[in-house]
């Protein structure tokens, strides 16, 4: 499920068909991007919904209109999902899921990526309890998703922002000479720890180290995806 004034989805069957549907019967817009071509809905079974959808929103794809939705098409669409969103809220996942394709990229588009838990012995829960271990938010209920980006209107947004930008403009105290660096690399956005460890010439080890400091002082926070970013 993505989170957005829009509401973006992929016309699937399951949760993207409930986002649409909750977001049609809420009066907003909602928008469907689809892996094939405009003219190939899929699933079929979700034409009417497509023409909902439609007048309330629009369709997208990057197919031309009569291609076919082939197997390899719907990890790439995902993608396009994860960057029409302010955030990703994976629901349930095992560990070899698609939904876990879309959490990596909205990781990478610098989104916010919350993941429901469920049961340990339970494989359909196994992508979102691993995505909680490598630092995805806890979503509990909706009251968690609004908290963390503030509600969702963009003068909340731009207010956040702003005053983000102003507690990011002196480092936080007590950094060494490597915690400076670190934190002054990820002024502009969320780096891999690879990037990271290229760039500033340092070692895995030593680099872990200091962002373990960091983010003792909340400083900066590990995304899914081995990603850092400023807090």
């Amino acid at each position: 499920m993505v989170v957005s004034r829009e509401v973006p989805g992929g016309l699937a069957r399951g949760i993207d068909g409930v986002a649409h549907r909750a977001a049609l019967q809420a009066g907003g817009r909602t928008l469907a991007v689809l892996a094939g071509g405009l003219a190939r809905i899929y699933p079929p079974e979700h034409k009417a919904l497509a023409a909902e959808v439609e007048k309330a929103g629009a369709l997208l794809s990057e197919a031309t209109m009569e291609q076919e939705p082939l197997p390899g098409m719907f990890p790439a669409r995902n993608r396009l999902i994860s960057g029409l969103s302010r955030a990703v809220v994976i629901v349930e996942a095992p560990a070899k899921s698609g939904a876990l394709i879309s959490a990596e990229h909205a990781a990478e588009q610098g989104r916010v990526v919350f993941a429901v838990p469920g049961p340990v012995d339970q494989e359909s829960s196994a992508g979102c309890n691993a995505l909680l271990r490598e630092g995805a938010i806890l979503c509990r209920d909706v009251e968690d998703i609004l908290e963390e980006l503030n509600g969702v209107s963009a003068q909340a947004t731009a207010a956040k922002r702003a005053t983000a930008a102003a507690a990011q403009a002196a480092p936080p105290p007590e950094m060494d000479e490597t915690q400076r660096r670190i934190w002054e690399f990820l002024q502009e956005r969320s780096r891999l720890v690879d990037e990271m460890a290229q760039e500033l010439g340092l070692g895995v080890p030593q680099l872990m180290g200091a962002l373990l400091g960091l983010e003792m002082k909340k400083a900066v926070r590990r995304l899914p995806g081995n990603r850092y970013e400023r807090c």
